[in-house]
């Protein structure tokens, strides 16, 4: 009998194993054309989305189309949800997003977000914060389409202790999208140096921030002070001062 359990049990795996490779096989494969992915049946081209966009869900039971690449393994596609249309965005099981050629992705201004997780990721995204305050959205809005910004390089990351999360912003408009922003919290102050020639009458590159001017060397260098808190676009790598609007929300997560 222990035997016989055995044998049907391995029989039924193998039987899921094949109707899974069935289904996957099944589903029509996208022409790979250069970063762009074309669906012979429908016409429709995808491309793959900037990394600040990402699917909030997928539907495992709907998958769309397949990308097969050489030494690659094949990547699914599924729809999101049943709100936007798989002829204009579709999502892997990773959530990474991809829009049909032709489709404007909205800027994070245009999803006009109404909440913000804050969290961290590790296999799965778990959620500390949830940022619902209205005047609290529309401020990060307003620091990420701000003209106070730099490089990632130019700060001095090993000088701080940083303990980095995430942003996403949920819409309603375009519910099943998420717009993703890196977020650091420093535990000292983010300072932007650059070397000046006078420190009477250089121009300050950041107009409105607090500035203080030192010395090494014979050499004059000014410091911008910039708060604990640093947004990032990931799909650029430019950084924005989040002041410190985010500290509160961070306090009490355990690291």
């Amino acid at each position: 009998m222990n035997n016989r359990h055995h044998l049907l049990r391995l029989s039924s795996l193998l039987l899921l194993l094949l109707l899974l490779l069935t289904s996957c096989a099944s589903v029509p494969k996208l022409e790979a054309e250069g970063g762009r992915y074309r669906n012979t049946k429908t016409g429709i081209t995808y491309l793959e989305a900037p990394l600040c966009y990402k699917a909030a869900s997928y539907q495992q039971s709907k998958a769309v189309a397949r990308i097969s690449e050489k030494k690659v393994e094949d990547v699914v596609l599924y729809q999101i949800n049943d709100t936007l249309s798989p002829e204009r965005f579709l999502t892997t099981a990773r959530f990474d997003l991809f829009y049909a050629e032709g489709t404007t992705l909205p800027t994070l201004e245009e999803m006009d977000p109404y909440r913000v997780h804050l969290g961290q990721s590790d296999a799965i995204t778990v959620t500390f914060s949830l940022i619902t305050e209205a005047k609290d959205i529309a401020a990060l809005l307003s620091l990420y389409a701000g003209e106070l910004h730099f490089a990632e390089s130019e700060v001095l990351w090993v000088l701080m202790n940083v303990e980095k999360y995430e942003l996403r912003f949920e819409s309603e408009e375009f519910d099943g999208l998420y717009y993703y922003l890196d977020y650091y919290q420093c535990s000292e102050e983010v300072v932007i140096e650059e070397p000046i020639e006078d420190p009477e009458s250089f121009t300050h590159r950041f107009a409105g921030v607090e500035v203080t001017v030192s010395e090494y060397k014979g050499q004059y260098y000014a410091a911008y002070h910039f708060g604990h808190g640093i947004l990032r676009d990931p799909a650029t790598g430019i950084c924005y001062p989040a002041w410190n609007l985010l500290s509160p929300y961070v306090e009490g997560i355990e690291p």
